[in-house]
């Protein structure tokens, strides 16, 4: 029947429009925060097991792990500094541990922070990669390696690599209770450079004078929906990682890749999830 501008148009109903809706959206599970931690502790063994070098990891890897990136294309014993990279990896472990005292993710920040160890320069900080192989290694005033006549010493504060590794670090030192001495003295040794690295350590040593109640609440956010949390929980494969539909940029190799940001950002959901139904 052809509608008459006169007549009023039809509307559904408010019921049929939650019934539709309810039927479209992704239903929760009943043991939410046991697929929650499930789901969390798979990805850190694929990350640590299968797709991290050295405990460090890089940007972006093609989903079958043959291509690997960073900000251009890498094939050596390299890792990545420069957020999403090491640090950012590093710091979702930290959180997941924080949130469920499971010792796997406590392990799995420990190792990213050993990548770094071995990548801050003489001069406190870090550049944008780590690398491991000899050759490309005695090419950087690593502290960790005897002092070479030729080897470049530069700690980058641009595109937060320095910062952000820092970041890591105090977060990873106040879960330790600061009582891991290479992790403690690093973050330290940091604190030497200028800029703005005064201010985290300031934040660092704000940290630490509160309690561990005083800790999760200044750091309490809004915690996650069930529904965002079950649907991360869905997109994860059977090996543990989340694909995206992007291409490898520098490889210009079509996706799906397995991208960094992504895993921190679900990460990060999973433990602010975890968090907050275990209070």
């Amino acid at each position: 029947m052809r509608h008459h501008p006169s007549m009023p148009r039809p509307r559904l109903s408010c019921v049929c429009c939650a019934a539709i809706i309810a039927a479209i959206a992704t239903p929760v599970h009943a043991d939410l925060p046991g697929e929650a931690l499930a789901a969390a502790k798979k990805a850190t063994s694929f990350l640590v097991e299968q797709v991290s070098t050295e405990g460090g990891y890089l940007w972006r890897y093609s989903a079958d792990l043959k291509h690997r990136e960073g900000e251009g294309v890498v094939e050596t014993s390299t890792v990545w500094v420069q957020p999403p990279g090491t640090p950012a990896v590093g710091q979702a472990f930290v959180q997941l541990f924080q949130a469920t005292g499971d010792r796997q993710f406590l392990d799995a920040a420990r190792a990213a922070a050993e990548s770094l160890r071995r990548g801050q320069m003489q001069s406190g900080g870090w550049q944008a990669m780590v690398e491991f192989e000899p050759e490309r290694r005695r090419r950087w005033a690593y502290r960790v390696d005897p002092a070479g006549s030729k080897a470049k010493d530069q700690s980058s504060l641009d595109d937060d690599k320095t910062q952000s590794a820092l970041r890591f670090l105090i977060q990873l030192d106040r879960a330790l209770e600061f009582k891991d001495e290479s992790i403690h003295e690093m973050t330290h040794y940091g604190f030497q450079l200028q800029s703005n690295v005064p201010q985290l350590r300031k934040k660092y040593e704000r940290i630490t004078r509160l309690t561990p109640k005083q800790l999760a609440e200044s750091g309490a956010n809004r915690p996650p929906s069930p529904r965002v949390v079950q649907e991360i929980i869905d997109r994860q494969d059977e090996r543990g990682a989340w694909l995206s539909d992007e291409a490898m940029r520098y490889h210009r190799v079509p996706g799906p890749t397995i991208n960094m940001d992504v895993a921190v950002e679900h990460l990060t959901t999973l433990a602010e999830y975890l968090a907050a139904v275990d209070q």
